[in-house]
């Protein structure tokens, strides 16, 4: 898949293998039974206790399409010790938020500061090929009660 190059000022870090696992679950149950998820190209994003996690479904309907989504994670801590918590993140929440002729976000490019996820990307313009869309974009998301909610930044 191609990526808007745009420049990286992310605080990113390889994902544990506890959030892979997360996010795995997480994909098995939004795939179509067809698509899959790309480990290569899961990114998260830190901010103290919250991680949001950039990735994609590649291969819905056996096409050569991807899902790309947004999902945010609570890292849990042990209450003590003794009672260690069951999963190392808890998820609060996800979103479907571009594509393959759609719009795809560069996730090397956001940043992640007071609870907000801002990240750039490309539209596709009507004649733009499928690899390749031209119509710079940038969004900061958010998540509260469950919702991943978008705003869009300029034009």
């Amino acid at each position: 898949m191609a990526y808007l190059a745009l420049p990286v000022s992310a605080i990113a870090a390889q994902p544990d293998p506890a959030l892979n696992k997360s996010v795995s679950e997480l994909a098995s149950l939004l795939t179509d039974g067809y698509a899959t998820l790309d480990q290569a190209e899961l990114f998260p994003v830190r901010s103290s206790n919250l991680v949001a996690v950039f990735f994609n479904l590649q291969g819905p309907a056996k096409g050569n399409g991807s899902w790309q989504f947004l999902a945010f994670f609570d890292v849990n801590s042990a209450v003590s010790p003794e009672f260690p918590a069951s999963s190392n993140y808890r998820l609060l929440g996800y979103k479907l938020v571009g594509g393959i002729g759609i719009r795809l976000f560069s996730p090397a490019s956001a940043t992640f500061q007071n609870g907000k996820v801002t990240v750039g990307g490309a539209s596709f313009k009507p004649n733009d090929p499928m690899c390749c869309p031209s119509h710079s974009i940038r969004s900061v998301f958010t998540i509260s009660h469950g919702y991943v909610i978008e705003h869009r930044v300029g034009s």
